[in-house]
């Protein structure tokens, strides 16, 4: 039986361990599309946290250059997400190949980078200061939640 097409707006690609994987997602309503590092499961606070104070540099190097880099620990949400936003029109086929092409080198670059840091990460290293909240300002997307 040959594959169909998703119906759904959104697919996600393991990243090989359990909690953490790769969310494509279409927002054909609000016009973007993005790709997330999805951190669920009780870890995934910590995990942000871990992933953003030991790897924040070489994660903006790396995906600012492909569009809008959202950190978003949501934390009142058992998920956090690090997320490449891209303003577009995915309801347009005139989109689809540059916006293919720009999923596709999204997902390879965001494998790449995450696949080995999310393998080695240890949620109990992670002691949080007395003042520290993972809410604030990078709580929120400006209006926008890929997820």
């Amino acid at each position: 039986m040959p594959n169909r097409p998703s119906k759904d707006h959104w697919t996600d690609v393991s990243l090989g361990r359990t909690d953490f994987s790769l969310s494509l997602v279409n927002n054909f309503r609000d016009r973007w599309s993005c790709v997330s590092l999805s951190m669920t499961g009780t870890h995934a606070k910590a995990s942000f946290a871990l992933v953003k104070a030991g790897h924040s540099g070489d994660v903006e190097s790396r995906l600012a250059p492909l569009g809008e880099l959202l950190w978003q620990p949501k934390p009142d949400a058992k998920e956090s997400a690090v997320t490449v936003l891209r303003k577009v029109a995915p309801a347009d086929p005139a989109t689809w190949p540059d916006l293919n092409a720009w999923m596709a080198g999204t997902m390879r670059t965001m494998h790449d980078l995450f696949r080995p840091i999310v393998k080695i990460l240890d949620a109990s290293e992670y002691v949080p200061a007395p003042e520290e909240t993972l809410g604030g300002p990078e709580a929120t997307s400006g209006g926008i939640d890929p997820q």
